[in-house]
């Protein structure tokens, strides 16, 4: 369900998160997460589509979510749709898992928000904010590394 900043539910995100073998085999037959422990694996995230979405924020919509630090961000839809499509796949990869992953895949909520621009307003403004985010988001990933 899609929530809104109240808590009112505003429609439904077609969403999956799927763990695959890092040779895309099926690794459904763990019993206990930490078998993930040094084990090379990786996570599919789909993101299809979104319905019912509020009529008045239903204008070139896309859906931003973060993992890890990282941020991706989908498509923006153009025009009004309350129903978007997005078709948006991406793979994450971990290679010999440690127990830091594993403590952030067990603690840590995984949010998807859903953006959309009230009718009248473009997404100008909008896009600005997300080539800044993502340039500080590199130069804040190269200051990590030089850390090392």
């Amino acid at each position: 369900d899609i929530l809104d900043l109240k808590g009112k539910d505003c429609g439904k995100l077609d969403l999956k998160m799927l763990p695959f073998g890092i040779e895309d085999e099926e690794i459904d037959y763990l019993q206990d997460p930490k078998e993930l422990l040094g084990m090379s694996f990786k996570f599919q995230v789909s993101i299809d589509s979104a319905k019912g979405l509020p009529e008045k924020y239903a204008n070139y919509t896309h859906v931003n979510f973060m993992f890890q630090d990282k941020n991706f961000v989908t498509k923006m839809v153009d025009g009004h749709n309350t129903n978007p499509s997005f078709g948006f796949k991406t793979t994450l990869i971990f290679e010999d898992a440690e127990q830091e992953l594993l403590d952030y895949l067990l603690n840590e909520v995984a949010v998807f928000e859903i953006r959309g621009f009230p009718e009248g307003q473009t997404p100008v403004v909008e896009s600005a904010e997300m080539v800044l985010k993502a340039k500080f988001e590199k130069a804040r990933n190269a200051w990590k590394e030089d850390q090392e």
